[in-house]
C-alpha cells in the first residue's frame, strides 16, 4: 500500500514538474527520491533483499539519468571555476 502511495505520488508530481516546464535536473531529483523511498520501503515493509529491492526501486533509466545530472552539474562547476 506505502509503495503503491509512493509511485502514484511521483508521477503525479513529476507530472506536475514536466506541465510547470520546471528544469530537467528538479524532474530527475524527484525521480532519484522517490526511487530512494521506494528502497527504503521495499527493504522495510516487504522484507526484501537489499539487492532486489534496489534493482526493483531504481530502473535502469533512473540510474542513468542521475548519472547524466552528475556529469551536467560537475562540468557546469568546472565551467564557472575556470571564467574565474
Amino acid at each position: 500500500m506505502l509503495i503503491d502511495i509512493i509511485g502514484i505520488v511521483s508521477v503525479f508530481l513529476i507530472l506536475f514538474l514536466v506541465f510547470t516546464n520546471s528544469s530537467l535536473s528538479k524532474i530527475i531529483l524527484v525521480l532519484f527520491a522517490s526511487s530512494i523511498a521506494l528502497f527504503i520501503a521495499r527493504l522495510t515493509l516487504t522484507q526484501q533483499s537489499t539487492l532486489d529491492a534496489f534493482f526493483n526501486s531504481f530502473g535502469l533509466l533512473s540510474i542513468l539519468a542521475f548519472i547524466l545530472v552528475t556529469i551536467h552539474f560537475l562540468k557546469k562547476r568546472l565551467v564557472t571555476n575556470k571564467n574565474r
